[in-house]
């Protein structure tokens, strides 16, 4: 016998309401080592994931480096603006794009999130890995091989 859930889903989801337009917050600078920038450009190389981490960097708290939210918001928060354009409206992320792109982003230690918390709380909870000088030394030595010239 099915239970009816206790919680209707989320914005955003399939049965759930229309999500919010999300404002971005662009901060006074923002900071990327080497090693991020390194490790996004030369290991990475998926754009909606330097997207991503550009957002979760810019929006999440200074102090501690967690973002609270949703795929909703994150998805609304990647979607470009309409252009007025007929039949030229933009696509938003998908949410299985958006999975691939943290899943992306935490392979490469540059979040960690606990899977199983966000979805018994039905939110996004990630933590942006502080650069620790081991994942900073291992993408700057990764770099330095991909460099060297090829005989």
């Amino acid at each position: 016998m099915a239970t009816k859930p206790k919680h209707t889903p989320a914005a955003g989801h399939y049965g759930g309401a229309a999500p919010l337009a999300a404002d971005i917050y662009v901060p006074d600078f923002l900071r990327l080592d080497r090693a991020e920038l390194g490790v996004l450009l030369q290991m990475v190389r998926y754009p909606l994931a330097t997207h991503v981490y550009m957002l979760l960097k810019a929006h999440s708290s200074f102090t501690t480096g967690e973002f609270l939210g949703s795929y909703a918001r994150l998805i609304s928060l990647c979607t470009p603006p309409a252009t007025g354009r007929p039949g030229k409206t933009p696509e938003p992320p998908t949410i299985k794009q958006m999975r691939y792109a943290l899943d992306l982003l935490e392979e490469r230690h540059l979040i960690s999130r606990n899977r199983a918390n966000n979805a018994a709380q039905g939110q996004l909870r990630v933590r942006l890995v502080p650069a620790k000088k081991q994942i900073k030394d291992a993408a700057l030595s990764r770099l330095s091989e991909l460099k060297k010239p090829s005989k």
